[in-house]
């Protein structure tokens, strides 16, 4: 019989092997498990951050844009109220006395100080056409000049907002918007300058609604000058230049949202980003301690409880290593299910052991991450457009509830079973299979045009825009899709094109019936001229001076007659004729007409002024047509008038370049103006001034056909003026319609 030692040793050899195999066996498994786990959580919360910090980014710049464009708003309210327009049109237009100078001044700068109240402003500034500050809420920066400013400069043509620049009047970095100020025919007399208050972009960048403690959100200029107040630095606007990677890429123009170290040299999750409008770097970010504290807390907790495990095991033997074994299985099972993206799994967290306790602080935290993806799930379903994925096969593989909704189709009809092209109507597919390998491989795709077949078999015109998602390898794995409903547009833009097509066939109708009636009539007006002419001199004799003079008549009428023969003939080429797009030299073309105008009438003086340097692309027949037209008219109604004068010219203006005619001769009465541009209307008589009544329906007719608009303004005794506008791009198109189309 063995003693009780020998036999104690023999089963403490035996048990051994076993407790050890167990004790390592757990131990990897809860090593295993709990860094499965970890590893997920810390890769969802990852991305959760990332997605919430760009979100926040783009939230922040929205407001930005939003709150620039609002102060734009007020600079044309500001120079658009008729007492400041006034003022400051007194103030730059005419001599003034001394009080009333400063009468006025002081009324626009209280104006101007009622504004900066209301905030988001800090100063105002008028100037005039040289730049010089006349009047300004801060009256030290009254006689100063900021004519080299771009905001002068950009100011004088349209409303300009300036990038973040260093301002030498604030001694720190401003934006200004400023804007003309115009007098009643729109010609700028002066400009309005706003310096917006930058403490107002601190608020927009400080709010931190939602945010967790750390998380801040700052912006630089283009030297990474601090622009707003810093969460973790107050007092350090405009005094702190930011280090860090995020803000150092966001400088160089780049956008995106990383891990980097911070101006602090502290880890962070952030986003970053560069508004080029206002040369203004972005950056939202959060410590990673803090991102990450529930993986830490995790982790911890996890250490912890294997720490009793490990002791349990040693103490319960094999049956509590195959009860925590089982535990443990049903936990890891679980883990890959919620690793795998499927958050209906479930785990037990019944029971006081630590595999229980474990499994409880997972199921929490993955309930937590659960919130958060059904957050972004409602936000992605509830979207007003359409969303949706495709795999490298064009294979829906996710869509929103908007997009199934405009469709009609149940997700489960859709999502693995249908692709792209399945849904599209037949010349729509062939688009798809056009542009998808190019997508697939430029990575991104914007505004494409689809009709897509819903359930019912209508149709819905959408425009889809789309970027690619890569592996690491760059191989294409999905798109992020976007849908806007087009339908509205779409039949806007179809009404238009067919109203476009039909005036465009009854106008080529028209002017061929106006072509044929205007050519048969010349034959039999000929043969009254002549026979009328024969008559004359073969019966010359036998005609008493009542009948010459009834033949010299009826010669003159169809004289006459054949002169409006000629011009609707050439009313009718003008529409008629092939354009041949080419860059036109409309200066030479002014001083070549008006040197024939003068050879034709030598003992004429006209003083002739032509800006040089006057380039269009159009159609130089056709073109030439039209300076003719106008050249000849203002030659012709300024015959009676001394000192008689002619201005060949151009503005820049916000609808673009516009063109003028100018005299000093006869003019009109504006109440007749609606007549003026069409064929045979007169507004002197024959006797008077010689003509037809065509010459400003051709010049009309020219203009249309190049997309443009014509007009006049004159007053009887004081001259005329004939303004166009020509808006042809370099492939020949007018605003996206062909040129023939155009001419209707």
């Amino acid at each position: 019989m063995a003693s009780p030692g020998t036999g104690w040793g023999a089963r403490r050899s035996v048990l051994a092997p076993y407790f050890v195999f167990n004790f390592v066996a757990i131990a990897v498994a809860l090593s295993l498990l709990s860094f499965a786990a970890i590893t997920i959580g810390r890769g969802a919360i990852e991305r959760n951050v990332k997605a919430q910090m760009e979100s926040v980014a783009a939230l922040k710049e929205q407001h930005i844009h939003e709150w620039i464009t609002h102060l734009s708003h007020t600079s044309f309210w500001i120079s658009g109220d008729p007492e400041i327009r006034s003022g400051a049109l007194v103030l730059t237009g005419s001599e003034i006395t001394p009080e009333q100078r400063l009468e006025i001044s002081s009324f626009l700068r209280d104006e101007f100080q009622r504004a900066v109240n209301l905030g988001d402003i800090s100063h105002i500034a008028l100037m005039d056409l040289s730049g010089k500050i006349i009047v300004a809420t801060d009256p030290g920066w009254e006689g100063l000049n900021r004519a080299s400013q771009p905001y002068f400069t950009g100011g004088k043509l349209r409303l300009f907002v300036s990038d973040v620049f260093q301002s030498s009047l604030l001694g720190q970095p401003a934006i200004v918007i400023s804007s003309p100020m115009q007098d009643s025919d729109g010609v700028a007399s002066a400009v309005l300058a706003m310096y917006v208050d930058l403490t107002e972009l601190s608020a927009i960048m400080t709010e931190r609604a939602g945010l967790a403690e750390t998380a801040e959100t700052f912006a630089t200029n283009s030297d990474r000058l601090l622009l707003t107040q810093l969460t973790n630095r107050p007092g350090s606007i405009f005094e702190t230049v930011i280090t860090g990677e995020g803000i150092t890429r966001a400088v160089n123009g780049e956008e995106g949202v990383d891990l980097f170290v911070d101006y602090r040299g502290e880890p962070v999750i952030g986003a970053y980003r560069w508004i080029p409008e206002y040369q203004m770097a972005l950056v939202a970010k959060i410590d990673q301690a803090v991102a990450f504290a529930p993986v830490r807390d995790l982790r911890n907790l996890v250490i912890l409880i294997a720490g009793g495990l490990f002791a349990a095991v040693l103490i319960s033997g094999v049956w509590s290593v195959r009860r925590t074994t089982r535990s443990l299985s049903g936990l890891a099972a679980y883990a890959v299910r919620i690793g795998a993206g499927d958050f209906s799994a479930a785990v037990s967290t019944e029971g006081e052991n630590e595999v229980a306790l474990v499994a409880q602080n997972i199921k929490a935290m993955v309930d937590r991450l659960h919130q958060t993806q059904n957050e972004l799930e409602d936000l992605y379903n509830a979207a007003p457009c359409g969303y949706h994925s495709l795999d490298a096969e064009g294979r829906f593989t996710r869509i929103n509830d908007t997009e199934l909704r405009w469709l009609g189709y149940r997700r489960e009809e859709v999502v693995g079973v249908k692709r792209f092209p399945d849904l599209l109507a037949p010349e729509s597919v062939e688009v798809f299979k056009q542009n998808f390998p190019r997508f697939k491989e430029s990575g991104a795709v914007k505004d494409l045009e689809f009709d897509l077949v819903r359930r019912d078999g209508s149709i819905l015109p959408v425009l889809l825009s789309a970027t690619a998602v890569r592996n690491d390898r760059g191989e294409y794995l999905s798109s992020r899709s976007t849908v806007i409903d087009y339908t509205d547009k779409k039949r806007s833009r179809l009404e238009l094109e067919t109203a476009n097509r039909s005036l465009a066939a009854a106008n080529a109708e028209l002017e061929a019936f106006s072509y044929s009636v205007s050519h048969d009539l010349r034959a039999p007006l000929r043969s009254i001229d002549g026979f009328s002419q024969a008559l004359l001199d073969d019966y010359n004799s036998s005609l008493d001076d009542t009948g010459r003079d009834y033949l010299n008549r009826v010669r003159a009428a169809t004289q006459r007659m054949g002169h409006l023969i000629d011009d609707m003939l050439s009313l009718s080429r003008v529409t008629r004729t092939e354009f041949k797009l080419e860059t036109v030299d409309l200066t030479s073309l002014g001083f070549e007409i008006t040197n024939e105008l003068a050879a034709a009438e030598p003992d004429r003086e006209v003083a002739v002024s032509i800006a040089p340097g006057i380039n269009v692309s159009g159609d130089r027949h056709l073109l030439r047509v039209l300076l003719h037209n106008l050249l000849e008219n203002a030659w012709k109604f300024t015959r009676k008038t001394p000192d008689a004068r002619i201005e060949f010219g151009r503005a820049f203006t916000d609808e673009g370049v516009v063109y003028s005619v100018m005299d000093n001769g006869a003019g009109f009465d504006m109440k007749y103006a609606d007549k003026l541009f069409s064929p045979f209307q007169r507004l002197h008589a024959v006797s008077e001034f010689p003509g037809t009544g065509v010459g400003l329906a051709i010049a009309r007719r020219v203009v249309s056909r190049h997309r443009g608009r014509i007009w006049a303004q004159a007053e009887p005794g004081k001259g005329a003026a004939v303004y166009f506008t020509l808006d042809i791009n370099e492939g020949g198109q007018a605003n996206g319609e062909p040129l023939d189309a155009a001419a209707g």
